[in-house]
């Protein structure tokens, strides 16, 4: 199954368009979990398929920080929800939640670390591509992974690759939410801010 994030229309050497965002349910070795995309340039199937190729993410420096990306942001969507799955000024949708993401770990797959611009680079966003908050979140998630770096970070994450298939990078079991709860609070009241801003 899946969780379907915003609609982001993408340029990239991949695929260019409109573009689905989502979260995957995944069962890997008879553990349930969830994955996001890590290779925009192949279609993803649903159901079950054979031909993976499991890896450790730790060995490829833009997936580790997919799944860092994941790792932060995923336990620590319900603090940034609004109530009710409702836009409100304090929170986002869950779809906008998995949008942001999903547009981060595209972003560090697409471009080197230093130089994310969400519309420019090996992967962009359309002008217009993406809801404001889908951007706001991007941006905040990796401005923070930016400014924390890999050096401790150690991950569980499997990266999952198909010759024909979207590589996905692979979270099980799903993590509990973490310290970092407080954190994304923050990223929530900051995005609050600057809707208040535009107001």
């Amino acid at each position: 199954g899946w969780t379907l994030g915003e609609r982001v229309n993408v340029l990239s050497a991949g695929r260019t368009g409109w573009v689905n965002t989502a979260e995957l349910d995944v069962t890997l070795a008879g553990r349930d979990g969830f994955s996001y995309c890590v290779d925009l340039a192949q279609n993803i199937g649903a159901g079950t398929s054979t031909g993976w190729e499991t890896l450790s993410a730790d060995l490829n420096q833009n997936v580790l920080r997919a799944a860092w990306l994941v790792e932060f942001a995923r336990p620590q969507f319900d603090a940034i929800l609004a109530p009710g799955g409702e836009a409100a000024a304090w929170g986002v949708t869950r779809s906008t939640a998995i949008a942001g993401l999903q547009v981060a770990i595209w972003e560090v797959m697409g471009d080197t670390p230093g130089h994310y611009d969400l519309f420019a680079g090996g992967f962009a966003l359309a002008s217009g591509g993406a809801s404001s908050g889908v951007m706001n979140l991007a941006r905040d998630l990796l401005g923070e992974l930016e400014s924390r770096g890999l050096d401790e970070f150690e991950t569980s994450a499997t990266w999952a690759r198909h010759a024909s298939r979207q590589d996905q990078i692979v979270i099980n079991p799903i993590p509990e939410p973490s310290s970092l709860l407080l954190l994304l609070a923050g990223l929530a009241g900051l995005m609050a801010r600057r809707r208040m801003a535009k107001i």
